[in-house]
């Protein structure tokens, strides 16, 4: 699914740092993460940051995740005109389709490679 996406389309921002060993296996490059330290609200020099790091690489859509609404991800989508998208299983799963590992990560890469079309 992914390697009919240009290298330079394979990037995506989210909620926090979960899906490193998933950027690896798949050429996707992590911009930036919302949340650095669990339970810790981001500095507004780190908002700043992932802004002007969404501004510089295009990314049009950043991810949260089912179990973590993010009023941080919303706010920043809002300045960079991302769209928000909440439906990226990391640490637990949810609704069919996302009821499976299988299912989960399926959803996952449909959701992430969609984004990646432009």
């Amino acid at each position: 699914m992914f390697a009919a996406i240009p290298a330079e389309n394979r990037k995506i921002v989210t909620f926090h740092d979960a899906f490193g060993y998933y950027a690896r296996a798949y050429d996707i490059t992590i911009v930036g993460v919302a949340i650095a330290s669990p339970g810790q609200d981001p500095s507004a020099r780190e908002i700043a940051a992932l802004i002007d790091a969404i501004r510089a690489s295009g990314v049009t859509t950043v991810f949260s995740e089912v179990q973590f609404p993010s009023k941080v991800l919303t706010s920043i989508a809002a300045e960079t005109g991302a769209t928000v998208l909440a439906d990226l299983y990391s640490d637990a799963l949810g609704k069919a389709p996302g009821d499976t590992y299988l299912g989960a990560m399926r959803a996952n890469a449909t959701a992430i490679a969609a984004s990646m079309q432009r």
